[in-house]
């Protein structure tokens, strides 16, 4: 017999978005009103490949596009909302275009923060990933250019 309490397992992408040595956070809103932070992105549709997935949710979250390069690093985030485990695979990202957060999508806000402070409201594991990664200096180490392009 399979247990019903097992909450499901869901793929996500997320976009890891450097300027200099801060990262870009989106500032969204819960459907209880509650805000939190978290990296671009979402959930990976049935048929969709992980860079056709961030690259929809980047233009639905963000109104952007952007270059997807290597998987730079991965975590699993239990959601409070909904009955779920998502393990996001993260992505480095270079924009083409200035991010502007769409709010009937939730997403309230969009900044660079430096990973050493990152606001109390970040989602843990994804706070504890960019941590790891090491952004800024860091990921040059890794032989990764993730920094943002923006253009007019």
């Amino acid at each position: 017999m399979i247990p019903t309490n097992v909450p499901r397992r869901r793929s996500g992408v997320k976009a890891l978005v450097t300027l200099g040595k801060r990262v870009l956070l989106t500032r969204e809103r819960r459907r209880d009103g509650s805000i939190y932070h978290s990296l671009p992105g979402g959930g990976v549709e049935p048929g969709e490949t992980p860079h056709e997935a961030l690259a929809r949710e980047l233009s639905e979250e963000l109104d952007c596009a952007g270059a997807i390069g290597k998987q730079v690093g991965s975590c699993s985030y239990q959601h409070r909302s909904i009955d779920a485990t998502t393990q996001y695979d993260l992505y480095a990202v270079t924009l083409n275009d200035v991010p502007t957060p769409d709010s009937s999508e939730g997403i309230v806000g969009a900044t660079f923060h430096d990973p050493a402070a990152l606001p109390e409201s970040m989602l843990e594991p994804l706070a504890e990933a960019v941590s790891r990664l090491g952004v800024g200096d860091g990921i040059a180490a890794h032989g990764l250019d993730i920094d943002v392009v923006l253009s007019d």
